[in-house]
């Protein structure tokens, strides 16, 4: 079991150095396979409710983007972070999560 428990923290590990280079609905999936095995119930875990105070920072600086003010949109990411979360910017819009 704990060489089990070592290769589920190698991936974990390795998705968060480096999001971009995983697909995080594999990651997902894989954790959840290997779960069935293990028991670990992570379907169990509770996603994670973002404040509305974030997601109106978030709002507020992706408007900023649209309107490409930069320094106020990178000023909203620098508030944004040291609240405690990340903003991850995507073709499809900035995507916003708590640190770990």
């Amino acid at each position: 079991m704990p060489k089990a428990l070592a290769v589920v923290w190698d991936i974990v590990r390795a998705y968060h150095k480096n999001p971009d280079a995983y697909d995080p609905r594999a990651v997902l999936a894989m954790l959840y396979d290997f779960d069935t095995v293990l028991g670990l119930g992570l379907k169990d875990v509770k996603k994670e409710s973002i404040p509305k105070e974030m997601k109106a920072l978030a709002a507020e600086r992706e408007e900023a983007r649209k309107q490409k003010d930069w320094a106020k949109s990178d000023a909203l990411r620098e508030k944004i972070k040291a609240l405690g979360y990340l903003v991850k910017d995507t073709p499809e819009g900035a995507i916003l999560k708590q640190k770990v």
